[in-house]
């Protein structure tokens, strides 16, 4: 179970560096179905609570997805 959220958290952070170097580059036509994607991930990720063996990872990202946005 770790894992898969570890992989669908992976995911996340993904997509959100995708859409910071999309706009950086100024592609905006790609950006709207790339945070429609990321989107529904988080809030499919964030359906169960976060377990205390990967909250503080989960946190970081958070951080980084901050910094990103």
């Amino acid at each position: 179970m770790k894992i898969n959220r570890l992989t669908s958290w992976n995911e996340i952070l993904t997509l959100s560096q995708q859409i910071s170097e999309l706009a950086n580059q100024e592609q905006w036509e790609e950006l709207p179905e790339l945070a429609t994607q990321r989107h529904q991930l988080i809030e499919s990720f964030f359906s169960e609570p976060v377990s205390d063996d990967i909250a503080s990872e989960i946190a970081s990202g958070i951080k980084e997805i901050q910094e990103l946005d």
